[in-house]
């Protein structure tokens, strides 16, 4: 998976499910995507996208370990100060306030290593332990799915467990035919759980959001949710005809 922002608790379960995980660093940049932006309470009742200013060079094509992120004081101030006020109400806001306040104000030379410092962070408290790789540190070549079946190879891999959103392209790429790894999506839907903000649950958020109100335990056995809960291809191929 390329390393997001701030990313969703099924993006930690599938790290947690895998005896390998390997961030695709050196993959294109999407802008307006989960790559620089994610969803947390704006006020009460509403959430909404927050999104990490980056510089903007002019080129169409940048990989993740090559777009950089604008030092905005601006942009940080008003993010720490919506997370204040927004999350006044969350029970664990005080204890995680002085990291995601560090983080922010650290300096980056990418956002690729932006959003891998606060993976790496919520791994730690959650106590993931899953060996971490970059696909920067493999010999890669072609777009996409080629790419990816490379890594796979070269890992050795049996079977490789994906976002279902990966699915289409995948499916596009032919990507099914071109390597004997076992490919399984993850089909995981978030339980409930409270959010000081609202009586009314609001689902996908980053994980940020659970963390502030339930933290790491009930997190991670938020994460744990997802463990097992994955569709072959022929499954997900038969959901679409459906």
């Amino acid at each position: 998976m390329q390393p997001t922002f701030m990313p969703w608790l099924g993006y930690f379960g599938l790290i947690l499910d895998a005896d390998e995980f390997i961030f695709l660093d050196d993959f294109q940049f999407v802008r307006r995507s989960f790559h620089q932006r994610n969803k947390l309470f704006l006020n009460k009742d509403k959430a909404g996208c927050i999104t990490v200013p980056v510089e903007h060079t002019g080129q169409q094509q940048m990989s993740l370990n090559a777009v950089q992120t604008c030092r905005n004081k601006k942009w940080k101030r008003q993010f720490l100060g919506a997370l204040k006020h927004n999350y006044s109400g969350a029970e664990h806001l005080p204890y995680y306030y002085n990291f995601i306040e560090q983080w922010i104000e650290k300096e980056f030379l990418t956002l690729a290593d932006f959003n891998l410092y606060f993976i790496r962070f919520v791994m730690d408290e959650l106590k993931i332990k899953t060996p971490i790789g970059l696909s920067s540190h493999y010999k890669v070549a072609g777009q996409r799915s080629e790419k990816i079946t490379t890594i796979l190879n070269q890992t050795s891999a049996t079977t490789y467990l994906s976002a279902r959103g990966s699915f289409d392209y995948m499916l596009e790429d032919n990507a099914f035919e071109q390597t004997d790894v076992e490919c399984q999506f993850q089909n995981f839907s978030p339980k409930a759980y409270p959010q000081s903000q609202t009586t009314q649950f609001m689902p996908y958020l980053s994980v940020l959001d659970s963390l502030l109100q339930q933290g790491a335990v009930e997190t991670l056995e938020m994460v744990k949710q997802s463990a097992g809960k994955y569709l072959s291809v022929q499954q997900m191929k038969l959901r679409i005809q459906v």
